[in-house]
């Protein structure tokens, strides 16, 4: 039996979210029951700055599976994502670091 998307969100929240939903605080995050989970996008440099008892599962990915879940990311939000190209194009920006949080 999987978890539906929604119940991902209430069991283990992705605080940076902004698109649609409000942000939690800190407050929020602290007053939940241990153990506690969370998922970001933040760097692993963020995560270390905060270091405690706390620990963290740092994952990442394909540097292509990454790209192409992003070129897709700019062809389903073009007004927010200001981007109207094809793949050379979207990849050349990608290599050279020229993409919003990239």
């Amino acid at each position: 039996v999987g978890i539906s998307e929604g119940d991902q969100r209430i069991w283990c929240p992705w605080p940076e979210r902004e698109l649609g939903r409000a942000r939690l605080s800190m407050e929020e995050l602290n007053a939940r029951p241990a153990p506690r989970c969370l998922k970001s996008h933040w760097t692993m440099s963020h995560h270390m700055a905060v270091r405690g008892r706390g620990k963290v599962i740092f994952i990442m990915r394909n540097a292509l599976d990454v790209a192409v879940s992003y070129f897709h990311h700019h062809l389903d939000m073009p007004r927010l994502m200001d981007f109207d190209g094809d793949w050379s194009d979207f990849f050349a920006l990608f290599e050279a670091g020229d993409l919003g949080s990239g």
